[in-house]
């Protein structure tokens, strides 16, 4: 693609809460052209970046802890409060008919009269996380403060933009002596970003900190964009030890975004399977984790959204029980500019949102980072180099929405996949 800008997908109907239903895998996202040929790395090369004085950090405006993500969270929380959607992340039930609901589903299937549904609707990792559980009400609520307490201090671990968090530290030019958590994070990002050729690659912090999607006016100039490329490479990270001191080379700067919310559900699945709960529902943004079954004894349900819906409009519906689900997509996170569409997904080799026929895609593991980092790689790469790299890995499964409304799904969901009826002139397959 070089210095040009990549043909984007003009502006289609906007994203906005969702109507009842089950809950939904959505998230953000980009995508535009077909993929063109471009060849995926098995590994990276080392990859020098011109460093920046630490003091630019502090005159960047975005960086700043000013008024508007304080606006942001309250804003999101509202929604979240008024729809009890996780701010369109969601297909909720509003408050009353979901307690008719839970009445009527006691009624039917017997359940313990000890066994009950408690929920709780926080902010935290940039965004309304959502948790459901169902079984001991004193236990139940018990846990939910534990896994909010949990989810907070691993973001203030993990998280770039917070004062003093690990990662901003490093960030600044510091020498942080690592936990054992922050240590197996990085070292799994930098595998990951092996295993993808560099779709996914955690030293993407300065082309995120330039775009600055959801707060910035415009999109950067390609002169902006090319002089913080090629990124560095994110092998050093496989230095890192717990308990040892570590520091990032000059000019590198980390974002685990694209893992540390499906790590964080990782550790909260824990948690909650420790316990004696029925089951659990925890949602981060487009990270959705489920724990045990429904107060019913069935899979918990996941729909699928439709990236060109209107509210409550599904492509799709896993049924699933202990596993996690992540969803990138170009229909939610985004910058509209002068009629063109720019989502906060970026291709690391390019510093441009990538060119790609997906429109999002879905991935199903065990391990919820790797479903995270997994979705937004994918997305990256296009329809057929992910399709080839899951083959080739055989331990996750993924559904995709391509931009010519094929909704393509691998063969390891079959038994619990459904597709909605006449959804949208959508044609659906599952493939092998």
């Amino acid at each position: 693609m070089g210095g040009s800008t990549p043909a984007r997908r003009r502006n289609r109907t906007e994203p906005g809460n969702k109507g009842p239903g089950a809950v939904c895998a959505a998230c953000t996202g980009s995508t535009h052209r077909r993929w063109q040929g471009r060849k995926w790395k098995k590994s990276l090369r080392g990859r020098g970046v011109q460093p920046r004085p630490l003091a630019w950090r502090k005159e960047q405006p975005h960086l700043q802890k000013n008024g508007q993500n304080e606006e942001r969270k309250s804003r999101l929380l509202a929604c979240a409060k008024q729809n009890r959607a996780g701010c369109g992340r969601l297909l909720p039930l509003r408050l009353a008919a979901a307690a008719v609901l839970a009445a009527a589903l006691l009624a039917l299937f017997g359940c313990s009269a000890k066994e009950t549904e408690v929920s709780e609707t926080f902010f935290v990792m940039d965004t309304v996380a959502s948790l459901r559980l169902i079984g001991d009400k004193e236990q139940a609520e018990s846990l939910l403060e534990q896994a909010a307490a949990l989810a907070q201090e691993l973001e203030a671990r993990w998280s770039r933009t917070l004062p003093d968090s690990s990662i901003d530290r490093l960030n600044a030019g510091e020498t942080v002596v690592l936990d054992q958590e922050t240590a197996a994070l990085l070292a799994q990002a930098a595998a990951l970003s092996v295993e993808t050729g560099g779709a996914f690659t955690p030293t993407v912090s300065p082309l995120v900190e330039l775009w600055n999607i959801g707060e910035a006016d415009s999109p950067p100039s390609r002169e902006e964009i090319a002089a913080l490329l090629p990124l560095p490479s994110p092998d050093f990270l496989a230095q890192a030890r717990a308990g040892q001191p570590f520091s990032l080379p000059e000019g590198c700067r980390l974002d685990l975004g694209g893992v540390a919310k499906g790590e964080a559900a990782n550790r909260i699945c824990v948690l909650l399977r420790e316990s004696s709960l029925r089951g659990a529902l925890l949602v981060l943004g487009g990270q959705v984790s489920c724990v045990g079954t429904r107060a019913d004894g069935e899979p918990w349900r996941i729909a699928l959204r439709d990236p060109d819906g209107q509210q409550g409009e599904t492509l799709a519906e896993l049924r699933l029980t202990d596993l996690h689900i992540a969803t990138s997509g170009d229909y939610e996170r985004y910058l509209d500019f002068e009629g063109v569409r720019y989502c906060h997904i970026l291709d690391p080799e390019t510093g441009w949102p990538p060119e790609t026929d997906l429109r999002s895609v879905t991935v199903v593991s065990s391990d919820g980072a790797r479903a995270d980092g997994l979705s937004t790689a994918l997305f990256v790469m296009g329809l057929e180099p992910s399709l080839a790299f899951w083959r080739e890995a055989g331990d996750f499964e993924a559904v995709f929405v391509t931009s010519d409304r094929r909704v393509i799904a691998t063969e390891g969901l079959a038994d619990c996949l459904s597709f909605s009826n006449g959804a949208g002139g959508y044609r659906f397959e599952f493939t092998a």
